[in-house]
């Protein structure tokens, strides 16, 4: 979990924002690919303890899975996917029987760098309409589809 900080401090990292003070859920991997953030809001959306996920490889501390039941990341590819690609769009995933909004960003030190840090963004489907058991989703981008775009 993130320390905490007061109003106005400095974090450690020199950010004026702490981890927790975020309201979705927040996770951090490094280059290496091990969670180094793992917020509040994370523990209470997928029910994990932040202990237990920090220094985990991200794909073990989110085993998240694509509403058809495939992995979701081996479709994404954070750390090996073009260079031009900066993360993924909010979608709805499983995590384990639970429904969740997620979001990615792969953070680059230069242009077209190896990625440095991936951030994962989590949040309850809790008050959104149901997505219809009819079929893929009506967004754009099919939520069963594994391309690289």
């Amino acid at each position: 979990m993130a320390t905490g900080s007061k109003q106005g401090d400095h974090t450690p990292g020199g950010s004026l924002v702490d981890a927790d003070d975020v309201p979705d859920g927040l996770v951090v991997a490094d280059a290496s690919g091990r969670v180094v953030v793992f917020n509040r809001a994370a523990e209470q959306i997928t029910r994990l303890d932040a202990a237990s996920a920090m220094g985990k490889d991200l794909e073990d501390a989110l085993p998240h899975d694509l509403l058809d039941g495939r992995p979701w990341w081996p479709c994404t590819r954070p750390y090996s996917c073009m260079s031009i690609v900066t993360g993924r769009p909010e979608r709805n995933l499983l995590l384990g029987e639970t429904e969740v909004l997620v979001s990615s960003r792969y953070v680059r030190d230069e242009p077209r760098g190896p990625v440095t840090r991936v951030v994962v963004s989590l949040r309850h489907t809790r008050g959104r309409p149901a997505r219809s058991s009819a079929g893929p989703s009506s967004s754009p981008r099919s939520p069963t589809s594994c391309a690289h775009r």
